[in-house]
C-alpha cells in the first residue's frame, strides 16, 4: 500500500527561500501572515501583504507591503463589495506582477466574504499561476450567522479559487469554537485559528523546502493533489514524549482543514510528512505509518517522506495533505456528491473526536450474511429438537 521514491539526502535546500512566497490579503489574510511572522518561525519564503484599507496595512509586520486600489478605495477598504475588492486588485496588477516574479510557490491566504478578500484573491491567484508558480491556496469561509449575502459572495470567491490554484483548502469559521473552551475569549479562538493556517503554511514550505532522508519534492506534490476542483484536505499534529508518535497522528486527524474527516474514505492520493529531531527511531515513523494506514482505503497512492531537524528537538510531527476524490470528471463529481452525504452522518473532528478507521462495507456484508446463516442454522436444530 505504501509507496515512496528513497532520495538521498542533501545538504542543499530543495527549494530556495526566494523561491517563496506567502501572501496575506485583506484584513483576516494579514492577520495570518503576521501569525506566521510573529509566532511560526518560517526562515524560507517572503512575506507580502495585500490590502485597500491602508491603516491594517501599515501594521502588518510583513516585510513586503503593497496597497491596493490606491487612487480607487483612497485607503478606505472595500466595504464589503466584491467587485471593488476586484478592481482594486487590478489597480495594482503590475506591482503584484513584480513581487511574484520568478517565484515556484506562492501560499494565499484570505478571508471570504467580504470585499478585499472575496474580489482580490482569485486575481492574485491568477496571477501567480501565470507567472508560472504552483499556487496554494487557504481561505477563511464566514461565520452562518453573518447573512446569505456574505456566504453567497465566499461561495462565488471560492467557486473562482478552485479555477486559479492548484490546491485549495478551507477554514470553516463555524468550527472556531471548538478549538477553545467556551469559557476563553473571543481573541484566542481568532488566535487559534490563525495559529492552524499558520502551521499548515509552515508545514508545507518545510515539506518541499528542506533536504530529508526521503525527500518528498514539488514533483511529489502535483502528483499527490491533482484532482477537477483543486480542493485539498490537510492535517497537522504535533507531539513529544513516550507516544509522541500517536499523539502526533491523533492530533493530524482531529485538525479542523481534514473537513470532518472526508481524507479518510475520499482520498485518491495523500502526502504522509514525518519531521523529528535525532531521537526519531525507525520503529516509531513505522508504527505512525502503519496506524495511518488503517484510515485510508486500500486503493489510496500514498507519498511517504521523513527529514531529520534539529529545531524540532524532541518534537515528532505528522504532516498529511490530501486531495478530495479522484481525479476525473464524472467521477468526481459523485465521489463528491457521496462525500457530502457522508459528511452529513458524520461528527465534526474539530469537536475533539477521532474519526473512525476506514472499514470496506463489502466485508462488513460478508460478516452480516455469515452471522445470519449461524442464527438461522441454530434456529432449525432447535425446531428439529
Amino acid at each position: 500500500m505504501l509507496e515512496y521514491e528513497r532520495k538521498p539526502a542533501e545538504g542543499a535546500p530543495a527549494l530556495e527561500p526566494e523561491k517563496v512566497k506567502v501572501i496575506g490579503i485583506g484584513g483576516a489574510g494579514c492577520n495570518v501572515l503576521d501569525r506566521i511572522a510573529l509566532h511560526e518561525r518560517i526562515d524560507e519564503g517572503e512575506l507580502l501583504a495585500l490590502n485597500t484599507d491602508i491603516r491594517d496595512l501599515v501594521s502588518s509586520v510583513a516585510q513586503d507591503k503593497v496597497q491596493l486600489g490606491k487612487q480607487l478605495t483612497q485607503g478606505l477598504g472595500a466595504g464589503g463589495d466584491p467587485e471593488l475588492g476586484e478592481e482594486a486588485a487590478q489597480e495594482a496588477t503590475n506591482e503584484i506582477k513584480e513581487s511574484l516574479k520568478d517565484k515556484s510557490l506562492v501560499f494565499i491566504c484570505a478571508g471570504l466574504g467580504g470585499g478585499t478578500g472575496s474580489g482580490a484573491a482569485p486575481i492574485v491567484a491568477k496571477l501567480a499561476k501565470e507567472a508560472g508558480a504552483f499556487v496554494v491556496g487557504f481561505v477563511m469561509m464566514p461565520f452562518s450567522f453573518e447573512g446569505r449575502r456574505r456566504l453567497q459572495q465566499a461561495d462565488n470567491a471560492l467557486s473562482e479559487m478552485e479555477k486559479c490554484t492548484d490546491a485549495l483548502m478551507t477554514f470553516e469559521n463555524d468550527r472556531m469554537g471548538g478549538l477553545v473552551v467556551p469559557k476563553e475569549g473571543i481573541q484566542q479562538a481568532f488566535a487559534a485559528a490563525d495559529q492552524i493556517i499558520g502551521q499548515s503554511v509552515g508545514a508545507i514550505i518545510k515539506l518541499v523546502a528542506q533536504p530529508g532522508l526521503i525527500r518528498i519534492g514539488m514533483d511529489d506534490l502535483l502528483t499527490a493533489l491533482k484532482n477537477e476542483s483543486s480542493r485539498c484536505l490537510f492535517g497537522y499534529g504535533q507531539a513529544s514524549g513516550d507516544n509522541r508518535a500517536q499523539e502526533a497522528l491523533k492530533a493530524a486527524l482531529k485538525n479542523p482543514l481534514l473537513d470532518k474527516g472526508q481524507m479518510l474514505n475520499h482520498s485518491s492520493s495523500l502526502i504522509a510528512y514525518i519531521s523529528g529531531g535525532e531521537s526519531t527511531t525507525l520503529f516509531e515513523v513505522e508504527l505512525l505509518m502503519n496506524e495511518l494506514s488503517k484510515y485510508v482505503n486500500d486503493d489510496a497512492h500514498i507519498l511517504f517522506g521523513v527529514s531529520s531537524d534539529q529545531k524540532q528537538g524532541d518534537n515528532l510531527s505528522l504532516t498529511i495533505i490530501s486531495s478530495v476524490g479522484k481525479s476525473g470528471g464524472s467521477e468526481a463529481n459523485s465521489n463528491e456528491k457521496e462525500s457530502e452525504s457522508i459528511i452529513d452522518k458524520e461528527s465534526s473532528v474539530s469537536e475533539g473526536e477521532l474519526p473512525e478507521p476506514f472499514v470496506d462495507t463489502d466485508d462488513i456484508e460478508v460478516e452480516e450474511t455469515e452471522e445470519e446463516t449461524e442464527e438461522e442454522t441454530e434456529e432449525e436444530t432447535e425446531e428439529e429438537t
